[in-house]
C-alpha cells in the first residue's frame, strides 16, 4: 500500500533535481553557442585582416632516426647515437634531409619558411675520442639562414608538404667550420624551425605542435671545400612536393 506513495515521492525528487539540472543543460548550451559564435567572428575578423593563423605540424624527418643509413651514423663515444657523420660535402647533398609537414587547419597554405640555426659546436678528434672546444678558432656565423618557399599549389587540410633543407644546413656548416685550427672534425647542433603562411596573410605563423628539428651532425672541414659548398648552395634548387599524405608512404 506504500508503494505508490514512494514512487510520488521519486517523481518528486526526481523533478526537483531534473529542473536544475535542465536549466544547466540549457545554461551550458548557451555558453557553447556563445563562444561558437564568438570564435567564428574572431575567425571573420582575422580572416578580413589577413590574420587567420597557419595549422601546420611536423609529421616526419626524411631521414629519420630508424632509416638513415648505417654508414652515415657516427656511433662515436661520447657523441649522441642519433648523430650524422659526414665524411664529405657530397654525402650531405645525396643524404637530402627533408622535412614533412601536413596541414592540419581548414585555411589552405601557399608559402613556407624555414630556418635552419648553428646553435653549439666543439673540435672533435678521433684519435683521441676527446672533444676540444679549446683549441677552436672564433666561429662567425649568421644568427639564422631562412628559406622561403613559395608552393606551386595550395596545402590544404590533409596535404602534407616535403620540404628540403640541405642549403640551410650547408650554409651553416660552411660557416661554422671557419677558424679551425685543428686537423679532425667539427660537431654541432642544427636546429631547424618550420612555419607557415595561409592564402591571404600578410605574416607566418609557427607550426601548431610547436616542435623543432634538432640535426646533430660530426663532419671533416677539410672535405668540405669552400668553392665546393658555395657552388652547392647556389646551384640548388629545393623542390617542395605537396601531396595528400597517403601518397607520400608510396614514394
Amino acid at each position: 500500500m506504500n508503494a505508490p506513495k514512494q514512487s510520488n515521492q521519486v517523481g518528486k525528487i526526481i523533478l526537483q533535481w531534473g529542473t536544475p539540472l535542465a536549466a544547466l543543460g540549457i545554461a551550458l548550451w548557451a555558453a557553447w553557442s556563445a563562444q561558437e559564435s564568438a570564435r567564428e567572428a574572431k575567425e571573420a575578423n582575422a580572416r578580413a585582416s589577413g590574420r587567420i593563423p597557419a595549422k601546420l605540424v611536423l609529421e616526419d624527418v626524411i631521414p629519420n632516426s630508424d632509416t638513415l643509413p648505417r654508414e652515415m651514423r657516427a656511433n662515436i663515444f661520447g657523441l649522441p647515437l642519433t648523430t650524422v657523420y659526414f665524411r664529405n660535402v657530397k654525402m650531405l647533398a645525396d643524404l637530402n634531409t627533408r622535412i614533412v609537414l601536413k596541414n592540419i587547419g581548414e585555411e589552405p597554405v601557399d608559402t613556407i619558411r624555414v630556418t635552419v640555426t648553428y646553435r653549439k659546436e666543439s673540435g672533435f678528434s678521433l684519435a683521441d675520442k676527446v672533444k676540444r672546444p679549446d683549441d677552436l678558432g672564433p666561429i662567425s656565423t649568421e644568427q639564422v639562414h631562412r628559406d622561403d618557399h613559395v608552393l606551386d599549389k595550395k596545402m590544404n587540410k590533409g596535404d602534407v608538404a616535403i620540404i628540403p633543407v640541405t642549403k640551410g644546413l650547408l650554409s651553416q656548416m660552411l660557416q661554422a667550420q671557419k677558424g679551425q685550427k685543428i686537423p679532425g672534425e667539427r660537431y654541432g647542433e642544427f636546429g631547424i624551425q618550420c612555419y607557415g603562411k595561409p592564402v591571404g596573410a600578410t605574416s607566418f605563423d609557427d607550426l601548431s605542435d610547436e616542435k623543432m628539428v634538432t640535426l646533430r651532425a660530426l663532419w671533416w672541414p677539410t672535405n668540405f671545400d669552400t668553392a665546393e659548398c658555395k657552388k652547392i648552395i647556389e646551384e640548388f634548387r629545393p623542390r617542395v612536393e605537396v601531396m595528400r599524405q597517403a601518397a607520400v608512404g608510396e614514394r
